[in-house]
C-alpha cells in the first residue's frame, strides 16, 4: 500500500452519499440521505473557520473502505488565538476491517493539517473510539466528562430568587447573537472560541438541534444568558452560559436566578458541563448538582508541540463544543 491510494476530500471530493453508505455498514444504522445531506453542508460545507472539508479516505472499487474527518474550530491560550479542529466522522467500511486503512489516512490527515497550520485536535470519544485513538493512533487524555445534573428534587438548599432582576426564555435572534459575540463565558487560560460567526453556525444555523435562551437583566441590561436545549419538556441541557464581564462578581447570584427560573417553569431536570477545578463547579455543587451519566472522554492530539502538556485545570469546556449536543 502507498501514500497515493490516500485521498484527501479538498483535493478530490467525492460524493458524500457514498460516504453514507459507508457510513451506514460501519455503524449499523440508517439515516435519510435528506438530514444527511443537512447535516454533511453544516458540519463541513458551511464552517465558518474554513473552506476546506478537512478529511481523508480510501477507495476500492468506487466504494469507501475507511474516511476520518475534522471540523475547523478556533481556540484561545493566553489571549492568543489559534488554528484547531475536532474530530468528529471516523470509520472503516466492514469490508476492510483489519487491513491498516484506518491509521493510515488518520496519520496523512494530520500531516496535511500541519502543513496548513493547525495546531491542536479535540474529540469527545464515546467506549468504543477512545482505546483505538490513545493506544495506537497518539491521542492523549484531557478527562472523563459526566454531566453534571441538578434534578428539582435533590436540591441541597433553597435558591433565593433575585427580585432585582429580570429573567425570561427568549428565542435565539441576531440581536441575541450580536450580544453574545462580545460577552464572556470564562476567565480560564484555555478556552474554545465563542465569536459571531461560531455562534450563528453553531446554535442557529444546526441542522437538528433547536436551541433557545435563558436571559438575566437589570433594566435593558443583558447580565448574562444561557443557551439551552429542552427535552420533552421536562429536560435542559445549559450549553453555554455568557456574562457581562462588568457584572462578573455578581456571578453566582445571576446564577441562582437562571436556575431558579428554569426549574420555576417545571423542568425536572438540568445538565451541564463544568470543569471541576472551576469555581462555577462549586457553586453549582453547592445548590445540588451531581455528576450523573458517562457523557464522552475529552482527548486531544498536540500537531505543534507547544500544546504537548495542557493544565486541564485551564481549559473551559461547555456541551457546545461536542457536535453531539
Amino acid at each position: 500500500m502507498n501514500r497515493s491510494e490516500v485521498n484527501f476530500y479538498w483535493e478530490k471530493p467525492i460524493d458524500p452519499l457514498k460516504i453514507k453508505e459507508a457510513w451506514e455498514m460501519a455503524f449499523c444504522r440508517k439515516i435519510s440521505n435528506e438530514l444527511w445531506f443537512k447535516y454533511w453542508d453544516w458540519l463541513f460545507k458551511n464552517n465558518p473557520f474554513s473552506d476546506n472539508v478537512l478529511a481523508s479516505y480510501i477507495a476500492v472499487d468506487d466504494e469507501i473502505a475507511s474516511f476520518v474527518a475534522f471540523s475547523p474550530i478556533m481556540i484561545t491560550y493566553c489571549d492568543i488565538f489559534y488554528n484547531a479542529a475536532l474530530g468528529n466522522n471516523g470509520f472503516t467500511n466492514p469490508k476492510y476491517l483489519g487491513m491498516g486503512y484506518y491509521s493510515l489516512i488518520y496519520s496523512a490527515l494530520i500531516d496535511q493539517m500541519r502543513n496548513l497550520g493547525y495546531h491542536i485536535l479535540f474529540g469527545f470519544d464515546n467506549h468504543n473510539s477512545h482505546y483505538p485513538e490513545v493506544k495506537y493512533l497518539g491521542w492523549k487524555n484531557l478527562g472523563l466528562l459526566t454531566e453534571f445534573s441538578l434534578l428539582s428534587t435533590k436540591i441541597k438548599q433553597k435558591i433565593n430568587y433575585n427580585s432585582k432582576y429580570k429573567v425570561i426564555f427568549e428565542e435565539l435572534s441576531e440581536d441575541i447573537i450580536k450580544k453574545l459575540s462580545n460577552m464572556e463565558v470564562s476567565k480560564e487560560k484555555f478556552s474554545f472560541q465563542r465569536n459571531y460567526e461560531f455562534l450563528k453556525w453553531r446554535i442557529v444555523a444546526n441542522p437538528v438541534n433547536h436551541y433557545f435562551t435563558c436571559n438575566c437583566y437589570f433594566a435593558d441590561t443583558l447580565l448574562a444568558s444561557a443557551v439551552l436545549k429542552s427535552y420533552q419538556e421536562c429536560e435542559i441541557d445549559v450549553m453555554e452560559i455568557f456574562y457581562n464581564n462588568d457584572y462578573f462578581q455578581e456571578y453566582n447570584i445571576i446564577l441562582n436566578a437562571i436556575i431558579s427560573f428554569i426549574l420555576g417553569k417545571g423542568f425536572k431536570k438540568i445538565n451541564i458541563w463544568s470543569n471541576l477545578h472551576s469555581n462555577e463547579h462549586l457553586m453549582l455543587e453547592k445548590i445540588g448538582f451531581v455528576e450523573c451519566q458517562f457523557s464522552s472522554y475529552l482527548v486531544y492530539y498536540p500537531i505543534n508541540m507547544y500544546f504537548n502538556n495542557i493544565d486541564f485545570k485551564d481549559l473551559h469546556y461547555r456541551f457546545i463544543d461536542s457536535d453531539v449536543y
